[in-house]
């Protein structure tokens, strides 16, 4: 008696709604995931479903109430219409012998039989929302293509940002080390002249001097008296001004014993100045080399980063 209700159901669709033979598949079982669901009868196209029914037998006082234990719960589970139908005994004045429900947010709405799609219209339904679909996963893979570009291209700006700040960085820093070198020839050079200063002002002093022995040397046995007179009253004018004055014979000692003590200074400072120097130099040129070749690294996996990226 039931597959007979079946086969009445099959032929409304057929006869009346145009469905293919050959698309309806009874008795299926489709598995989702860890579920199985047994479905009583499919409609197919191309091993695509394109919706199901599930038969229930009542009569009419059970057909149609609409409580949770006739509420389709597959249809939360599948991605195609599913249908319950109910088959019911012949009433007087009413000669349906089922009823198709569709469950819409956990209520079960009645389609009446003449508004049931036509197979062409459930078959463009779906072929429909297949393209919308795959609209929809294209316009995701865009946007997740999208994101991978700006976040490649804003990792390619950071790089070079970050290069740049590096390169002026090392910029600065050697600049500065050639400034305190500078600085330090600068104070070095001052105190060079502050020496040459003081031993030009010895040098005049022993010049006088030696002026002044060689004087007395040159000075004939036969000469007149009054030439001698002359002299002994310049060495009489001296000694008396070395008498009146013996503090500036201390302070020209004073002179000579700073100047031998800054000669000294400037000799070591000299060679610490030097040695300094030398340190320095084999500093810059090892900092040179190794900040080069990290920078030639560094330049080229960025820009070669970047080039990938910004191509992307």
């Amino acid at each position: 008696m039931f597959d007979e209700k079946i086969k009445t159901f099959i032929s409304y669709l057929v006869n009346k709604k145009g469905y293919p033979l050959e698309s309806i598949l009874t008795n299926t079982e489709l598995k989702i995931e860890a579920r199985k669901i047994f479905i009583d009868l499919a409609i197919i196209n191309n091993d695509k479903y394109l919706c199901a029914f599930d038969f229930k037998v009542s009569n009419s006082k059970i057909a149609f109430n609409f409580s949770k234990i006739h509420r389709i719960t597959n249809s939360e589970v599948l991605d195609f219409p599913y249908f319950l139908v109910f088959f019911q005994e012949k009433d007087n004045g009413n000669d349906l012998e089922f009823k198709i429900f569709i469950e819409t947010k956990n209520v079960l709405k009645p389609i009446p039989l003449d508004e049931f799609p036509h197979y062409k219209t459930l078959l463009a339904k779906a072929n429909a929302d297949e393209k919308i679909e795959q609209i929809h996963i294209k316009e995701d893979e865009i946007k997740v293509q999208k994101d991978k570009k700006n976040i490649l291209r804003g990792t390619a700006i950071s790089s070079l940002l970050s290069m740049l700040i590096a390169s002026l960085a090392i910029f600065f820093l050697t600049k500065n080390t050639k400034s305190d070198l500078f600085t330090k020839d600068l104070d070095k050079d001052s105190l060079s002249i502050l020496i040459s200063n003081q031993e030009k002002k010895i040098e005049k002093i022993n010049k006088d001097l030696e002026n002044l022995a060689i004087q007395y040397k040159t000075s004939d046995s036969s000469s007149s008296d009054i030439e001698r007179k002359k002299i002994d009253n310049r060495v009489s004018k001296l000694e008396n001004l070395f008498d009146e004055n013996p503090m500036k014979i201390v302070r020209m000692q004073e002179m000579t014993n700073q100047i031998k003590l800054l000669e000294k200074e400037n000799q070591n400072l000299k060679e610490v100045t030097d040695i300094k120097i030398t340190n320095m130099n084999n500093r810059i040129d090892n900092l040179s080399i190794w900040t080069s070749g990290l920078l030639f690294a560094i330049f080229s996996s960025i820009i070669g980063f970047a080039i990938n990226a910004f191509r992307k």
